[in-house]
């Protein structure tokens, strides 16, 4: 109401932006989803591409969790389309996540495979880059999602070679 007030508009796509975050946390994505569009636009406007491509990403977030799986594949490569200019490798991890996800839910076993294969690689990068054992541990409880999905997925191919991959990653 404050930034509304004072005609701030670029912190009230910020806001907007993390409002969105937190209701996709909450388990509210319709609420979220006109809020992000909106700090979308915002940020697109003034060329602030980092911020767009997280609205892009929410986006695709709240389009897979209301099973709007066209909508979500639009955003997710809008997001994989800016990033190709941006040096972000923490939201590429997330982008090569929500395109395995995406490649899961329409049964594309080796598909998903690899865009998970990626966002792990992203990971690993971003890991080595920590400095201190406690920043890795805690860096990792939030990556830990992109190990169990390469775990399920070799897991669902079946044989011994799978089976052995899917242990190698649960290490």
């Amino acid at each position: 109401d404050i930034f509304t007030r004072e005609g701030n508009t670029a912190w009230q796509a910020l806001i907007g932006l993390y409002q969105a975050i937190v209701l996709w946390e909450t388990g509210r994505p319709e609420a979220a989803e006109p809020i992000c569009r909106s700090a979308l636009d915002f940020f697109i406007a003034t060329g602030l591409q980092r911020r767009a491509i997280l609205c892009h990403l929410v986006l695709a977030r709240t389009s897979y969790a209301t099973s709007q799986f066209s909508a979500a594949w639009e955003q997710c490569e809008a997001a994989l389309g800016k990033l190709s200019a941006v040096e972000a490798p923490l939201l590429r991890y997330h982008a090569h996540l929500i395109m395995g996800d995406l490649h899961r839910s329409s049964a594309r076993r080796s598909e998903s495979y690899s865009w998970y294969r990626k966002a792990r690689r992203d990971l690993e990068g971003l890991r080595a880059r920590l400095q201190g054992e406690e920043l890795r541990i805690a860096f990792m409880k939030n990556g830990a999602e992109v190990y169990e999905r390469l775990v399920e997925t070799c897991l669902q191919g079946g044989g011994r070679r799978n089976a052995d991959k899917a242990f190698g990653y649960m290490e």
